[in-house]
């Protein structure tokens, strides 16, 4: 572990691995690019973000600035006087496991509620979106105008939605499609399912088992 000051010059190294490779043998395979200085580091307060005057060091959690936008999730930073020769390992993202497609609002009351009603706000919109929710991803939809959005369950498609609702969008949504992948070993169809555990008394349980039903 070590520390980071404001002005430090940096590198990041990116998480890149082969597609053809499990994961059990995958191996990082860095990039490096030099960042000038580090313009700033803050730390949340609350709910306000302040900026931090000392070192940042191992367990803090900070937000800093002067690093380039392509970072991502996986990656790392290091000294460029004394950097590591590759990217920390980082356990990969859960696959999503549903996907929608979004399009403008094509019907009858298209404008009545929202203002930002064109196919190429929508696609910016949901684009931006991946930059904070890393767990999100796009695809070209079935017409020019779609895109195809998967994600890891309906809560989080839920509150992206509504997030862009009360924004000002409007968008027609398909119903959610389960994403399925092939077995390498069985070759066998797989598609994903939750677990839960509920303690109730049992005269609950038919109850409870109609509401997940």
């Amino acid at each position: 572990s070590g520390t980071i000051s404001l002005a430090d010059s940096v590198t990041y190294l990116s998480r890149d691995t082969d597609d053809d490779e499990s994961s059990s043998t995958k191996q990082t395979k860095p990039s490096k690019d030099s960042i000038e200085s580090i313009t700033g580091i803050f730390v949340n307060r609350g709910v306000e973000r302040t900026p931090l005057d000392i070192p940042a060091s191992a367990g803090d959690i900070v937000t800093l600035s002067g690093i380039p936008p392509l970072i991502k999730v996986g990656d790392t930073l290091t000294s460029t006087t004394n950097p590591r020769s590759h990217a920390l390992p980082t356990p990969p993202l859960a696959p999503p496991t549903l996907s929608i497609e979004f399009g403008p609002n094509s019907g009858p009351l298209a404008g009545k509620e929202g203002s930002i009603v064109t196919a190429s706000r929508v696609r910016a919109r949901l684009v931006s979106e991946t930059d904070n929710n890393v767990t999100l991803t796009l695809h070209t939809g079935t017409s020019e105008e779609s895109t195809i959005v998967m994600a890891r369950g309906e809560l989080q498609l839920g509150i992206l939605i509504e997030q862009m609702r009360r924004e000002g969008y409007e968008v027609s949504v398909s119903p959610p499609k389960i994403m399925t992948h092939r077995d390498p070993t069985t070759q066998k169809e797989m598609e994903p399912f939750e677990e839960v555990t509920i303690d109730v008394d049992s005269e609950y349980g038919g109850a409870l088992l109609n509401l997940l039903s």
